[in-house]
């Protein structure tokens, strides 16, 4: 059982590591107002652009320094096979997952001349994770190789945020060859989870195989009551801010 909820794990997070690179292609797909996400500094060629709920973009990465598609995984027979203790053998010791999303609500930009003026708001959402390569071997090898021994993990930690960014936006084509641009980014903080210290280990009984899970965990949450209230109002929470800036520049030789 344990084998199996592994490897769902890792063909769910292989999978969204297809979806990597979205912000390196993004600066490749000229023509699409999007480029200005990653680049301030890349005005669209449209005079007037426009983003609504549903109709405008949504946007998710995927990074990790636990492990690569190419360590573990081999084609045989056309068929994709899966290594599970090649993955082990190449994990470290502690391991590291981050995930992104970002859902704009509203975008509104205008092209005059040499310059580009935007505001959008975007939902976004923040997930860290990481995890010694203890507790992998654990779920992969079971605890049979365990017996009357501590399994230390103590290195698990999460961090996931959920924030609002109104970004103000402005281009400017100084000549044939430069552009710059900036965002000033209004923040609002609006859930947080989190725990930085954890002393958590499992042991196995030699006799009867009972799991016992010891240690501590500190957890730290925030914004996390307003869930208790209506959609709306968790919706319009304008506190906890903070402000951010996005600088760019684009020179075409």
């Amino acid at each position: 059982m344990m084998k199996k909820l592994l490897l769902l794990f890792i063909i769910f997070t292989l999978s969204k590591a297809l979806l990597g690179q979205q912000e390196f292609s993004l600066f490749q797909f000229s023509g699409i107002p999007q480029q200005n996400l990653v680049n301030p500094a890349i005005m669209p060629s449209e005079k007037w652009v426009v983003g609504l709920p549903v109709l405008s973009s949504i946007k998710t990465s995927y990074n990790n320094k636990a492990y690569s598609p190419n360590e573990g995984l081999y084609l045989e027979n056309g068929v994709l096979n899966i290594d599970l203790e090649v993955l082990a053998s190449n994990l470290k010791k502690n391991n590291f997952i981050n995930s992104q999303f970002q859902d704009q609500w509203f975008l509104i930009g205008y092209r005059i001349s040499k310059h580009y003026f935007k505001i959008g708001v975007s939902e976004k959402v923040a997930f860290d994770f990481s995890f010694p390569n203890t507790l992998f071997d654990f779920l992969l090898k079971g605890n049979a190789q365990y017996l009357g021994e501590r399994v230390s993990i103590s290195n698990l930690k999460l961090n996931v945020s959920n924030y609002r960014e109104i970004s103000l936006g402005y281009s400017n084509k100084l000549n044939d060859k430069w552009q710059v641009g900036g965002h000033l980014n209004l923040l609002f903080g609006l859930a947080n989870l989190s725990n930085y210290k954890s002393s958590l280990g499992i042991y196995t009984n030699h006799e009867n195989y009972e799991i016992t899970i010891d240690g501590n965990v500190e957890i730290n949450s925030s914004g996390l009551n307003s869930l208790e209230g209506s959609t709306t109002d968790y919706l319009k929470n304008a506190s906890n801010f903070g402000l951010g800036i996005d600088l760019g520049a684009q020179y075409k030789p």
